[in-house]
């Protein structure tokens, strides 16, 4: 597989598919949303920048006319990208997280363990390719993408990659690229995946790692009126038991690392829009925590002695949730720091537990 000219790189677990017409567009407003920290001074600054959104735009290629770049921003922090090399019957595609840094300058794109990719913020509605060190690429030809008036989600079929697990007569679908989690919908070759799942796991509830060709596809949840993303497996491919997606390339540190929140008491953390995700960071210097609920900014001092950790007291704002269903994700945070007394940072991935076990799980998004 080649590479987009000054490194723009389609990462493991991409595939290979035909048809990419966009489908089920929506439109794309601008929204707030929250800076991350990439170097510099660790205060946050909300910015104007569209979630979701879809960019797009010709690049140079060095062995083909030209390489029809698209990558869409979803409000979650996930992104998808579909990469069509003109005159050529192959497109590839790449799932990650993307994050701005904390000047607002830089879009930044991470899927897995390939090296982030990252573009100049020329505007609400313009976006530039950087090189690999997240510099100005010299060179006279076109490295720009513009915006789309509506959102293209790239529900393409695709190659996926991810851990499976089906308990409780549900299968759940975590990506390796953007460590996002998704019910599987049981439609098309699920049945295939849960046999094949079955047949492979060590025990009851065991993650396996899997290849599917499949898409995204926004359904009704299976319970309420809510719609939800859902992965919708096409074909099987592999099932390993006892395996898993690959390791961070580096660790990063308990503080001064901006940390997503992915899970509270046993649930996947969700993101509403509008307002800055679920996230806490830790200020060495001032023992002070920072972050947000999901609704509301909190700080607060923060105590750390070897794999011992105290939060709090915490003092937030008081604004109600925009959306209603995110006041129990919030509780269910401040609970969860109120109650830690230990932390594990392995690779990007930071735990935080209390008497009673596991509270919250993060991932590092940017490290100061």
């Amino acid at each position: 597989m080649r590479s987009i000219q000054y490194s723009l790189i389609v990462a493991v677990g991409v595939g290979v598919a035909s048809g990419c017409a966009p489908a089920n567009m929506k439109e794309s407003p601008p929204v707030k949303i929250k800076v991350t920290p990439e170097g510099g001074s660790t205060k946050h600054t909300a910015r104007k920048f569209g979630a979701p959104a879809t960019y797009t735009g010709r690049l140079p290629c060095a062995d083909c006319p030209g390489i029809r770049l698209t990558v869409t921003l979803l409000p979650d922090s996930t992104y998808r990208l579909r990469q069509v090399y003109e005159e050529r019957p192959a497109v590839y595609y790449q799932v990650g997280r993307w994050s701005v840094d904390e000047k607002g300058t830089r879009l930044i794109l991470v899927s897995g363990t390939s090296p982030a990719q990252r573009f100049q913020i020329v505007g609400l509605d313009s976006l530039r390719l950087l090189d690999s060190e997240g510099n100005p690429i010299k060179s006279p030809a076109n490295h720009g993408l513009g915006r789309l008036a509506q959102v293209d989600p790239i529900r393409d079929t695709m190659d996926l990659r991810g851990t499976y697990v089906y308990l409780a007569d549900a299968g759940r679908f975590t990506d390796c690229g953007s460590g996002a989690t998704y019910p599987v919908a049981q439609v098309g070759a699920n049945a295939a995946l849960e046999q094949a799942y079955g047949e492979a796991r060590a025990e009851p509830g065991a993650p396996a790692l899997v290849t599917v060709r499949g898409h995204f596809e926004e359904r009704p949840a299976a319970e309420g009126d809510k719609q939800l993303e859902y992965v919708v497996v096409d074909s099987v491919g592999q099932v390993r038991a006892g395996a898993a997606c690959e390791g961070p390339r580096s660790n990063a540190s308990l503080t001064n690392t901006y940390w997503k929140l992915l899970e509270v008491a046993g649930q996947a953390a969700r993101v509403a829009n509008n307002v800055a995700e679920p996230h806490l960071l830790l200020h060495p210097a001032e023992q002070q925590v920072d972050g947000s609920t999901g609704c509301n900014q909190f700080h607060g001092p923060y105590q750390q002695t070897g794999d011992s950790l105290h939060i709090g007291p915490l003092a937030s704002t008081l604004s109600a949730c925009v959306d209603p269903d995110m006041n129990g994700q919030e509780a269910a945070f401040l609970d969860a720091l109120a109650r830690t007394q230990s932390y594990h940072v392995s690779g990007d991935t930071l735990t935080v537990s209390g008497e009673s076990g596991l509270l919250a799980r993060f991932v590092a998004v940017y490290m100061k």
